[in-house]
């Protein structure tokens, strides 16, 4: 079956469908895929994650769809499909902090997870580019 394109995750969007872009599993590339940068069948997963979101993301983005809007794909959308959105998703009192910092939006303006400077996981720092410590 091959992968949404970046229209037709509008397309769910515009029709109020709750859509998440998420993976931990590591895939080939769909042949004839023509929105990713991918010349090959090596394995790809959450280490390119960002740059698979970034089409249908940048998509929303010229559809007037707001940031907190088109990053909710990422964060809470993907908590509530999994039933989890009283644990993560959000940043609220009561819920676990997990989240990033970086210069960027995930998946809109960076691409990279070289461009996250921190991480952390439950309100403890678990990664920190920016003092070379992970």
């Amino acid at each position: 079956m091959p992968p949404n394109s970046p229209e037709d995750v509008l397309a769910l969007v515009n029709n109020n469908i709750t859509v998440s872009i998420s993976t931990d599993a590591y895939l080939p590339p769909y042949q004839g895929v023509t929105w990713l940068p991918f010349t090959d069948q090596a394995l790809r997963g959450p280490d390119v994650f960002m740059l698979i979101a970034h089409p249908a993301m940048k998509l929303l983005k010229e559809n007037h769809y707001g940031e907190n809007e088109i990053l909710a794909l990422l964060t809470a959308n993907p908590a509530a499909l999994l039933g989890r959105e009283n644990s993560f998703g959000r940043l609220e009192q009561g819920l676990d902090a997990n989240f990033l910092v970086s210069e960027g939006i995930p998946g809109l303006e960076i691409t990279s997870a070289e461009d996250i400077s921190k991480v952390f996981f439950r309100g403890k720092k678990v990664i920190d580019r920016k003092n070379g410590a992970k």
